[in-house]
């Protein structure tokens, strides 16, 4: 019910966005997850669903259509499901460690099945988990949009529990002879006009959230999306990916400001398939001093989460802020309680080897890693996101959580890139404006002190 009167609400907001296909994104039950479900990849509108660590779009594959929940992912291109046949999901060993299998797709009940390489899919992903099988060509529907002919791959063996819509560039794919990936295929097809897609995850908490390919929604942000150049790979001077300079990172409490950040600009990925927030340890250090957490996974025999006290979350002044390209560019804030969340099946408990100061010890959404720079779920759910394939750029603005209003544009294929667009929805902190001070402005004067104080020196630097 929910999920049909969400799209519901947003094919009419879609209806005068001629090329525009929104998909519902959401939740699969947390409890379908191995113990180690914090995972990280390598790299018309559908509604996402959110087990908080992953982002679910269902896909329709075949003739007749065979409905598969996909994991969307912006840091891959390949789009590819799991046979019938796949030893993960008939090997009760494998789903021990693994997790228990998704859909999978029958090949032999699609009569436009036809195989394109054979063993020619080979797929790793930076958790270790990976598939492989062939490339075949089929149909596929997302969001009402039809794709004929469409090539995917499908895995006979994988340690990858579920299907992958992988919305990266097509250089990306992991085929020897390159192929159009799912964004230029939209293009090619005509369904949208300009291979650009928005992205809005909604909160921890919330069932569902969206992706418009071609448009985007000024209900589910506030401020003006500003946008930012994507890094090219420094071996083959190419965008492959979403890659943006991350300028400086501060832990926000009360009236206390710690930047936690380089000197120099790092390189992050966008990346909706990794769980969580992976950054350098010269900054991650600084983070986890200010929340006072403990850091196990450092070690092989670490259980592999950092440890702060459950009651920061409770605190609604706390949130770490990133700035980007710059003091002008765009400020995201993500507050502690997308952050930190309970231990799965342990609840509160205790840790007598670890130095931590308390018993109520849940995971922080951060962690340390020295060489893959990621900005994943515990970032994009408080940023709404618009990724630019066609200018390689993307556009930021901060996310507006639980909003129930929807306006949609286009993009249109004319244009020089993402628009400049203004967020029309509000949020409660645009509601607590000072009377006689409109929102807009009581936003863009904590912006301009937060500015000030950085230039001026006035922060403690750590």
């Amino acid at each position: 019910m929910h999920l049909l009167s969400s799209l519901a609400l947003l094919l009419a907001a879609t209806a005068s966005a001629k090329r525009v296909v929104p998909i519902n994104i959401e939740k699969a039950p947390g409890s379908d997850l191995p113990e180690r479900r914090l995972r990280r990849r390598a790299h018309f509108e559908e509604s996402l669903e959110n087990n908080r660590t992953g982002y679910f779009a269902y896909v329709d594959i075949g003739t007749p259509p065979q409905t598969i929940k996909m994991h969307v992912d912006t840091g891959s291109t390949d789009v590819w499901v799991l046979s019938k046949t796949v030893d993960l999901c008939n090997n009760v060993t494998l789903q021990d460690e693994f997790g228990r299998c998704y859909d999978t797709f029958d090949a032999s009940k699609s009569s436009t099945f036809k195989p394109v390489v054979r063993d020619g899919f080979i797929i790793q992903y930076l958790d270790g988990t990976g598939a492989a099988g062939d490339y075949f060509n089929d149909s596929i529907n997302l969001g009402g949009a039809n794709l004929q002919s469409m090539q995917m791959g499908i895995a006979y063996n994988s340690t990858n529990q579920w299907a992958m819509m992988g919305v990266g560039f097509s250089e990306n794919v992991n085929a020897e002879t390159p192929f159009p990936g799912l964004i230029d295929q939209l293009l090619l097809q005509g369904m949208i006009g300009v291979k650009a897609y928005s992205l809005w995850l909604n909160d921890m908490e919330s069932a569902t959230g969206t992706i418009l390919f071609g448009g985007l929604d000024t209900e589910k942000f506030t401020g003006t999306l500003k946008s930012l150049p994507l890094i090219p790979d420094k071996t083959t001077n190419t965008t492959r990916e979403f890659v943006v300079n991350l300028t400086s990172v501060a832990v926000a409490n009360k009236d206390r400001t710690i930047t936690a950040s380089n000197p120099a600009a790092v390189p992050v990925l966008l990346d909706s398939g990794t769980t969580l927030t992976y950054l350098p340890g010269s900054i991650t250090s600084k983070i986890f001093a200010e929340l006072k957490a403990v850091d196990d996974t450092r070690t092989k025999s670490g259980s592999g989460d950092v440890y702060v006290d459950c009651n920061l979350r409770n605190d609604a002044s706390l949130e770490l802020r990133y700035q980007f390209g710059g003091q002008n560019g765009p400020l995201i804030s993500v507050p502690a309680v997308d952050l930190i969340f309970d231990l799965p099946g342990k609840g509160d408990i205790d840790f007598p080897i670890l130095p931590f100061p308390t018993s109520r010890a849940c995971s922080l959404g951060i962690q340390r890693d020295d060489k893959n720079f990621i900005l994943g779920d515990t970032f994009l759910r408080s940023a709404y996101v618009v990724y630019d394939l066609t200018h390689n750029q993307v556009a930021l603005a901060q996310s507006i959580q639980n909003a129930t209003n929807s306006n949609v544009i286009e993009i249109e294929a004319a244009s020089q890139g993402i628009p400049a667009a203004n967020g029309t929805g509000t949020t409660k902190k645009d509601n607590a404006a000072p009377l006689g001070m409109p929102a807009s402005a009581a936003a863009g004067a904590a912006m301009a002190a937060f500015v000030s104080l950085l230039v001026g020196g006035a922060l403690l630097v750590l």
